[in-house]
C-alpha cells in the first residue's frame, strides 16, 4: 500500500498522473481496488487533486486507450470529496477523450449523487443550464433523486419528457425504466398513462422507439398496469419506421423471457414486416428466435422464419439467421423441419434446407426423415422429399444419403427400389468423390 501510495503521489510531483496510475491499474489486476482506494484517500486528504489529474487525459498522449483510466475514475468516483460541477465537467472531458459517451459513466454518476443527494438538484440545474450533450447528466441525477423520493423525480422527469426540447426529451426519456416501482404501482401507472398520451400525439419516431424500449421493461404486478403497458406497446407498434422495428427486435430479443405472451405476439407481428434491408433489426432477431428455441417455442419461431421467406422470396436468404442456423443444426428438430419444407413444394423453403444443412459449421451431419409427418401427407410424399434430399443436398452426401436411408424403413416395396436408385444417383457419386 505505501509503494502504491508514494508512486501516485511522485506521478502528480513528475506530472505523469496518467501513465503511472494506468500501468498500475493495468498490471495490479489483483490489486485494483487498492488503487482506487489510494487515489480517493489521496484526493480527499487534499494530498492530491485527483479531478484535476483525470482532466489531463487526452487521447493523443495514450494511444487512444482511455477505457481503463475511465474505469478507475467510475470506480473512484463516489468516495471523491468534489463539487457537483467539477465532477460533471471531469466526465464530460473523459468522454470526449474516448470513444464512449456521457451516458456509459450513468451508474457511477448515480452513485456519486447518492452520497449526497442534494447533489441532484445541483446536477439537474447544471446539465439544464448548458444544455447540449450535457443534458445527458439529467438522467442519472434523477435516478438517485429517485431513491429518497420516488414520486418527486417521477413527476420531475413526466415534465421533462413533456418539453418542446427534443434534447431533454431523448436524454431523459431512460430514466423511468431505471426507478423503481416495484413497491409504487399507482406511480407506474402514472407514468404508463401519460406515456401512452404523449405517444398517441408524438411525430418523433425516435422517441417513440426509446418509449417502446422501456415499456418493455416495465414490471407490472397489477392487472390494470399490465393493461396499460400492452396498450402503451400497441400503441407505438403501430408507428412504421426502422427505429420502431429496432427497439422491437431489441426487446424481442434481449427482454424476451420477462415479455407477457400477448406482448410476446405484438413484437412478432410487427417484426413479421421489418424492412429486409434492415440488418441492424434481422441482428436481433435473429437472436431473438434462437432464444425462442431454447425456451421450448419451436413452432413459433419456425412459423416466424416461413413467414419472412415466403414474403420475400427473391430478396430474403436464410443465411441471414445464422445464429438460428447453428442451433438449429444441433436440435433434434432438425431432421422435422428439413421434412416440413420439402412436403410444402415452396421453392423459397426447401432453398432454406439448402441454406441450413450447406452450412454444415465443418461437419456434414446425418439427417433421418420424420416418416410419420410423411405418412400423415399426400400420397406420393416419400418419393417427393427423397427426390429433393437428392438435389438440395448433393454437396451433403451424409445428409442425402442418411435421409434416405431412413425414408426405406416405412416404404413400400416399390418405393424401396425407387430410393434405392436414388441412392447410386451420379450427383451423390460425384459429391462423395
Amino acid at each position: 500500500m505505501t509503494e502504491l501510495r508514494n508512486k501516485i503521489l511522485q506521478s502528480v510531483s513528475n506530472d505523469n498522473f496518467f501513465e503511472v496510475v494506468y500501468q498500475l491499474y493495468l498490471y495490479e489486476k489483483s490489486d485494483r481496488e487498492k488503487v482506487a482506494s489510494i487515489l480517493i484517500q489521496l484526493h480527499n486528504d487534499n494530498l492530491i487533486d485527483a479531478i484535476t489529474e483525470f482532466r489531463k487525459v487526452f487521447k493523443s498522449a495514450t494511444n487512444n486507450d482511455t477505457y481503463l483510466i475511465n474505469r478507475l475514475f467510475e470506480e473512484s468516483l463516489a468516495e471523491l470529496d468534489a463539487t457537483v460541477e467539477a465532477v460533471m465537467e471531469c466526465i464530460h472531458h473523459l468522454s470526449s477523450q474516448s470513444d464512449e459517451s456521457i451516458s456509459s459513466m450513468d451508474c457511477a454518476f448515480t452513485n456519486y449523487c447518492l452520497k449526497d443527494l442534494s447533489r441532484t438538484d445541483t446536477a439537474v440545474k447544471l446539465a439544464l443550464d448548458k444544455g447540449g450533450d450535457w443534458l445527458n447528466f439529467v438522467c442519472p441525477a434523477l435516478v438517485a433523486g429517485s431513491k429518497s423520493n420516488l414520486q418527486q423525480y417521477t413527476s420531475m422527469a413526466l415534465d421533462f419528457i413533456r418539453s418542446e426540447n427534443h434534447e431533454l426529451r431523448t436524454a431523459i426519456v431512460f430514466s423511468f425504466s431505471m426507478f423503481d416501482y416495484s413497491q409504487n404501482q399507482p406511480i407506474l401507472g402514472v407514468v404508463t398513462s401519460e406515456l401512452k398520451r404523449i405517444s398517441s400525439v408524438l411525430d418523433d419516431n425516435t422517441l417513440a422507439a426509446n418509449i417502446l424500449r422501456i415499456a418493455l421493461n416495465f414490471k407490472a404486478t397489477t392487472q390494470e398496469n399490465k393493461v396499460e403497458i400492452y396498450q402503451l406497446v400497441k400503441l407505438i407498434l403501430l408507428k412504421e419506421s426502422d427505429d420502431i422495428s429496432n427497439a422491437a427486435a431489441y426487446g424481442f430479443w434481449i427482454v424476451q423471457k420477462e415479455l407477457s405472451e400477448n406482448i410476446l405476439d405484438l413484437l412478432i407481428d410487427k417484426l413479421k414486416n421489418t424492412r429486409t434491408g434492415n440488418y441492424r433489426a434481422f441482428d436481433n432477431i435473429d437472436r431473438g428466435l434462437c432464444q425462442l428455441i431454447k425456451s421450448d417455442k419451436y413452432d413459433i419461431a419456425i412459423e416466424f422464419i416461413e413467414y419472412i421467406l415466403l414474403k420475400h422470396p427473391k430478396d430474403f436468404e436464410m443465411k441471414v439467421f445464422d445464429s438460428f442456423i447453428r442451433d438449429i443444426y444441433k436440435h433434434p428438430k432438425l431432421s422435422f423441419l428439413i421434412t416440413r419444407w420439402f412436403l410444402s413444394r415452396k421453392l423459397p423453403l426447401c432453398k432454406a434446407c439448402l441454406g441450413i444443412i450447406g452450412q454444415s459449421y465443418g461437419k456434414d451431419v446425418e439427417l433421418k426423415a420424420d416418416n410419420i409427418l410423411i405418412s400423415n401427407s399426400y400420397a406420393d410424399a416419400r418419393m417427393l422429399v427423397a427426390r429433393k434430399a437428392v438435389g438440395w443436398f448433393f454437396t451433403s452426401p451424409i445428409s442425402s444419403t442418411s435421409y434416405l436411408i431412413s425414408l426405406i424403413e416405412h416404404a413400400d416395396d416399390v418405393e424401396i427400389v425407387d430410393i434405392e436408385e436414388l441412392l447410386f444417383n451420379p450427383q451423390i457419386g460425384r459429391a462423395v468423390q
